[in-house]
């Protein structure tokens, strides 16, 4: 478990189905990821147990799961990964997604020794465009027609953050 203030990230467990099952039947979330086998899925304890638990945390907010965090090492050093965060539906827009974002860069760079995050956006997001451009995330390049949602070719913007000392949540950071 890792926690700043009200934030933890804890490791996926059988408590958190009902989190996992509520984000994979929300039109939202899956309508922005690559393929929908996530929507396919049968999220049992034999899913959970075939998870890796550094590529699958929960985040918590006071203690109260509400978020899905996936991430994928890129380089044969682990050094390098992709994340995805999904935030439960009746909690999204409230900051939850910037604090999380914060507390995985201090978590990543201070335990597991990562430089370098990326991560994919769809281009009709741009909500998220911005809230990444304005914790540090740069736009990079893109995936031109990488999905069809609704009968549309959609883009992915590729977005990455370089990982440093002034990324550590303290009890002092401002956030």
């Amino acid at each position: 478990m890792y926690k700043r203030e009200k934030y933890t990230l804890t490791a996926l467990s059988e408590e958190h189905l009902s989190l996992c099952n509520n984000l994979q039947n929300d039109e939202k979330t899956y309508q922005n990821l690559i393929n929908i086998k996530f929507t396919n899925l049968k999220l049992d304890s034999e899913w959970v147990n075939n998870q890796k638990p550094e590529e699958n945390l929960i985040g918590c907010y006071n203690n109260i799961p509400i978020s899905r965090i996936r991430s994928t090492y890129l380089s044969p050093d682990r050094d390098i990964i992709e994340l995805g965060l999904d935030i439960i539906p009746n909690e999204r827009g409230k900051g939850h997604s910037k604090l999380f974002y914060k507390l995985l860069f201090s978590y990543f760079f201070s335990y597991k020794k990562i430089r370098m995050i990326y991560l994919r956006v769809l281009n009709t997001n741009t909500l998220a465009s911005s809230a990444y451009e304005k914790i540090g995330f740069v736009k990079c390049g893109l995936y031109p027609k990488y999905i069809i949602r609704e009968g549309k070719e959609l883009d992915y913007l590729i977005y990455f953050k370089e990982l440093d000392e002034k990324d550590i949540w303290s009890s002092n950071t401002s956030i």
